[in-house]
């Protein structure tokens, strides 16, 4: 499995216990409902993704959802911010923190 790319993942740098809990729980029930939907439905994962494509409503969608919501909080992320935006920008503030030591 890569590594190298998580060496310098900009983790939430100050989430509280609450927070990091919410993530596991809405990571651990996105997993589980996850595999219970493939397993009753016999859906590999991409058939299973594939739902989302679809209109109406979708309990995977609002499980990554629920995941969304927590991560955000977790990293003081706005709302209205865009993630990978908010990431890089991020990564470069830790990058020049780290260069100028």
């Amino acid at each position: 499995m890569p590594k190298q790319c998580f060496d310098t993942f900009p983790w939430p740098q100050n989430p509280t216990r609450d927070q990091i809990r919410a993530v596991a729980d809405a990571a651990v029930a996105l997993r589980a409902l996850r595999r219970e939907t493939m397993d009753k439905l016999k859906y590999s994962l991409r058939q299973l993704y594939r739902t989302l494509e679809q209109p109406g409503d979708n309990p995977m969608r609002d499980a990554h959802a629920r995941l969304d919501t927590a991560v955000r909080a977790a990293y003081g992320m706005p709302e209205d911010v865009d993630p990978l935006s908010f990431l890089h920008e991020l990564n470069l503030a830790f990058a020049a923190k780290e260069k100028s030591g």
